[in-house]
């Protein structure tokens, strides 16, 4: 019974060893919401522009960010850390991914999305580890 037991957990110990889960694995996604001058949604630092309507991720060592916008206003769209914001403005209907080294940034990151004129945008952005 006992030798039973001891290739029981020997066979547990393989196959988890077999199937490792990467640490650190994360999606951020704000999904077919309302930006306009009037929104916030998330934690951003202060924003680059002067503007009052903004979504951004939590920290994190990002590789991607894809925005799906549905027609609306003018939006600032990408990355930004402690210090620097890089980001790219569109209008109208959207769907296109970015990356930080696209903005020649890396590192500790947050995806963002700014709100800049116009009418209201609705947009589903997220990014991922």
């Amino acid at each position: 019974m006992r030798r039973n037991g001891l290739g029981m957990a020997v066979l547990i110990a393989s196959l988890l060893l077999a199937y490792p889960v990467v640490a650190g694995a994360a999606t951020w996604s704000w999904g077919y919401n309302y930006l306009g001058n009037s929104t916030a949604s998330g934690s951003c630092p202060s924003p680059p522009m002067p503007t009052i309507g903004w979504t951004c991720s939590g920290w994190n060592y990002w590789a991607s960010n894809f925005i799906d916008k549905q027609a609306g206003g003018s939006i600032c769209y990408g990355w930004t850390n402690s210090s620097v914001a890089s980001c790219w403005a569109f209008s109208g209907n959207v769907l296109w991914s970015t990356t930080p080294a696209d903005a020649g940034m890396g590192g500790y990151l947050k995806s963002m999305v700014y709100y800049n004129s116009g009418a209201a945008s609705y947009l589903t952005t997220s990014a991922r580890t």
